[in-house]
């Protein structure tokens, strides 16, 4: 499967809800109807109607699948939905997966596996346990082909340049770096491994825990400011563009993941030896991914106060000078300029960062394109773009190798001609009820990321009034 049709294939269902396309009579008296009223799309017309019975703030996630690169983080609780299958039993072949089990032992015996953390399309993810040092990581384990191959080693270039570039600086705290890498040989080929320190749950556990109607602002600002370190660390330092920021890409950190991990391990015996049995009774080289359960908090039902994140999966990053390819970023994240085929750099990044927030905030996708008939699903996202922010310049909209087609030579859309704007403060406001003067805040913070042009940096944003109380605190 192409790489463009892989990301897309998971983020092309209709959602319960559309954000950009309410016209302005319907805004008139939103705040009074937003409880009883729910957005059905219309595709002829590009307008919603409204069905009786659910809150607009209520999005059914799970018809939405969002296969990409998540289970293969380095996450120790790996986020499985009762519709995300094992990876197919066909791929453990020349070129592909290594079969791994339970008890092999890796690196000359320094490493063992204890169980399956998850898989992917690259690689399947395992705990391991050091012999060495007594300590425990995840492992990634990398299919064997050539172009898997070399995309992994592409990647500890880039894993090792973080690691060792500025350690002590603070922004280097909030991106995953890379432990150890070898290479295994096993019947399907040569396979390269990378360990990872464990890490928590990915933030869209975290937007699920809240029920997808936002996590609370100042849990947000923290993930906000620490991902700005982060990204800041990655642009100005080391010189990587991350190309893939969501909220499945960026995993929580556990002050005391070892003892969680022994606590859990222990718990988990019986389904250990199933597991071993499941892995020698039958031809298959497919294990069951047994996530380990490390919660949030030690008691779920206690609201966190404090938050630490870092930035993980850099298997689709590239340098700021060199491009490995010029189709990045999942849909729903995408730059304008990517879309169309323009130059992009970092400020990339800063565009998804800004969706991520509002997903944060919200719990719904700042843009959900769809298509039609009439209209492409690209169409529809830079339509919805126009929308929120406001017009293009003809000489940024036409500045792409595709850009003629979507724009004319005016550089208006060709194919969606009536525009509804609505702009961020007063989506904020209007339909997710923050207050006038909250919503004002959020909106200065996040339009400056969704600049068409001069895009924020990560540097500069990091001393936004929106973060002035926010940990840790910046001097200088």
């Amino acid at each position: 499967m192409a790489l463009k049709e892989y990301r897309d294939s998971g983020h092309c269902r209709y959602s319960r809800e559309r954000r950009n396309d309410l016209s302005i009579h319907t805004k008139r008296n939103y705040r009074q109807v937003r409880q009883s009223l729910s957005p059905r799309f219309d595709r002829s017309s590009r307008r919603c109607t409204y069905e009786q019975g659910h809150d607009f703030r209520t999005r059914d996630r799970q018809l939405i699948r969002r296969p990409s690169f998540r289970s293969t983080s380095t996450a120790a609780t790996v986020d499985n939905d009762d519709d995300i299958e094992e990876e197919s039993n066909n791929e453990y072949c020349s070129g592909g997966y290594h079969p791994v089990k339970i008890g092999d032992r890796f690196a000359n015996s320094r490493y063992i596996a204890i169980h399956k953390l998850g898989w992917g399309h690259f690689s399947t993810v395992w705990l391991i346990r050091d012999q060495l040092h007594g300590r425990y990581y995840a492992m990634k384990v990398v299919k064997s082909a050539k172009h898997y191959s070399e995309t992994a080693l592409d990647e500890i270039k880039m894993l090792e340049k973080i690691t060792h570039t500025s350690p002590s600086s603070v922004g280097a705290r909030f991106v995953t770096d890379i432990a150890d890498h070898f290479m295994v040989d096993g019947p399907n080929g040569r396979h390269v491994c990378m360990t990872f320190q464990v890490l928590g749950e990915n933030l869209l556990a975290l937007i699920k825990r809240y029920d997808h109607r936002g996590i609370p602002v100042p849990l947000v600002k923290q993930i906000a400011k620490q991902m700005l370190l982060g990204l800041d660390y990655l642009h100005r330092q080391c010189g990587i563009i991350h190309t893939d920021l969501k909220p499945e890409n960026v995993l929580m950190y556990l002050e005391n993941v070892e003892d969680l991990i022994r606590d859990n391990l222990d718990k988990k015996q019986d389904q250990h030896r199933r597991i071993r049995h499941h892995s020698s009774g039958r031809g298959s080289h497919v294990l069951p991914s047994d996530p380990l359960g490390c919660s949030l908090t030690q008691d779920r039902n206690k609201p966190m106060s404090n938050i630490h994140i870092k930035i993980a999966d850099l298997g689709n990053a590239c340098w700021l000078d060199k491009h490995f390819t010029e189709d990045i970023q999942t849909r729903q994240y995408r730059s304008p300029e990517v879309i169309f085929g323009g130059k992009w750099d970092a400020g990339a990044d800063i565009w998804s960062l800004a969706c991520m927030i509002f997903e944060l905030l919200t719990g719904s996708y700042l843009f959900d394109p769809q298509k039609d008939r009439s209209f492409s699903r690209d169409d529809d996202h830079l339509a919805q773009m126009i929308e929120l922010v406001g017009p293009m310049r003809p000489e940024f909209a036409l500045s792409g190798k595709r850009s003629r087609e979507f724009f004319d030579c005016h550089g208006y859309l060709r194919h969606i001609r009536r525009l509804r704007y609505w702009n961020l403060e007063d989506v904020l406001y209007d339909k997710y009820s923050f207050s006038r003067k909250d919503a004002r805040a959020i909106a200065s913070f996040l339009l400056p990321m969704l600049q068409f042009e001069r895009r924020a940096t990560a540097g500069d944003l990091l001393h936004h009034s929106w973060l002035e109380d926010t940990a840790p605190k910046l001097t200088g």
